[in-house]
């Protein structure tokens, strides 16, 4: 669904936003009706706005449509956005909107911290070898992985990541590696804490990302912001610019035994690292980036001649933006229903709620129960 940024209010419309995969995929590309019902509102009802938040770098041009009043992404000089008019350019995405919690500077408990999916596309199993390769070489090495994991009938799911730790790590190993693997289908889709995760990787010597493809990796600005200096692979295509250097940042090889070598070089010269936190907190922090954020689409209403009026929605943004509730996943991809449930409920209920915002033919709690029956005949 849509993340609402502004109320409607007299003489000034709402303002939201779609991902980047509802425009290019979803029901704003698909669906007759969702077409009509965004070109006859747009900047009269609500002002639309698009989220950039993955790797685009496929595209040779951003196919703009008339409704979209912006286009919301951290590095607007992105070749694919050369046809996009400059006035219609917001350069922060979710990655800027990122929250402090202020740790003061700890003790470290692991050497590399690993945030990531069970996919092939994270190449988590490569990260998974890169480590005992790292044991091999520095017996006394902590290591955690922290890995939300969806069902193993999910698509792109990497199975090895379930398989190789017992098969592949001694009895040692095991005791100086932590797992915090929990299954999003019980716990939602973040079972882990914003909060617990900074204060893990502020105790960590580095983040370790092998992946090669990453729009706005969430896990490099909340390292950064924790103090901790990342890892990451020599070809990673992101979409985070003018930000690492050799003092945040080693970059390593993707063949693993030379991979290897470089982090272990890195863990001896730790000291050389050193996070410069005005710069990191410029690009990354919600702190300083929202009020400028604010103020970017505040400037877009006045440019369109509305006024600035109506109660503004900018809190949790770095999840919100994304389509990424704690529950349930709200990007409109194929149930117009949704779509048109959601549009008639925004004004009306709290936008943070997300069980408020969900649509079912029967009550929510009808629904539950429902579920849990289904669950309960199928266990019997």
């Amino acid at each position: 669904m849509p993340c609402i940024l502004k109320k409607l209010a007299r003489k000034s419309p709402g303002i939201v936003t779609f991902t980047h995969n509802e425009a290019l995929y979803g029901l704003p590309a698909r669906s007759r009706k969702v077409k009509n019902y965004i070109t006859q509102t747009s900047g009269k009802r609500w002002i639309y706005g698009v989220h950039l938040q993955g790797s685009l770098k496929h595209l040779k041009e951003w196919p703009l449509e008339p409704w979209q009043a912006f286009i919301s992404w951290s590095n607007p000089k992105s070749p694919f956005l050369s046809n996009v008019p400059t006035e219609k350019l917001i350069d922060i995405n979710h990655i800027n909107l990122l929250p402090e919690f202020g740790f003061t500077p700890r003790p470290k408990i692991w050497d590399i911290i690993i945030i990531s999916r069970p996919s092939k596309i994270k190449r988590i199993q490569e990260s998974v070898f890169i480590i005992k390769k790292l044991m091999l070489k520095r017996p006394e090495l902590k290591t955690i992985f922290i890995v939300p994991t969806p069902s193993r009938q999910a698509k792109d799911i990497d199975r090895s990541f379930f398989e190789l730790p017992k098969r592949l790590f001694s009895t040692k190993e095991m005791k100086n590696t932590s797992f915090i693997v929990s299954p999003t289908e019980s716990f939602g889709n973040f079972p882990v804490s914003s909060e617990l995760i900074s204060k893990l990787i502020s105790q960590s010597k580095f983040l370790l990302l092998t992946s090669h493809r990453e729009g706005g990796p969430r896990a490099i600005g909340e390292a950064l912001l924790a103090g901790t200096p990342c890892i990451i692979s020599k070809n990673l295509d992101t979409g985070i610019v003018g930000v690492f250097d050799n003092k945040n940042t080693l970059t390593i090889d993707d063949n693993i035994d030379l991979a290897t070598q470089q982090i272990n070089q890195g863990l001896q010269n730790y000291s050389s690292f050193k996070i410069d936190d005005k710069k990191i907190c410029r690009f990354f922090s919600e702190r300083h980036n929202k009020p400028i954020f604010k103020a970017k689409l505040s400037k877009l209403l006045t440019q369109m001649s509305y006024q600035v009026a109506g109660e503004w929605y900018l809190e949790d943004l770095s999840f919100r933006l994304c389509g990424h509730g704690r529950k349930f996943s709200f990007q409109s991809l194929d149930d117009d229903r949704q779509f048109f449930f959601w549009f008639d409920k925004i004004t009306s209920v709290n936008p943070y709620d997300e069980d408020g915002l969900i649509y079912h033919p029967e009550s929510l709690s009808d629904y539950a129960l429902r579920k849990l029956k289904r669950l309960w005949q199928t266990r019997r």
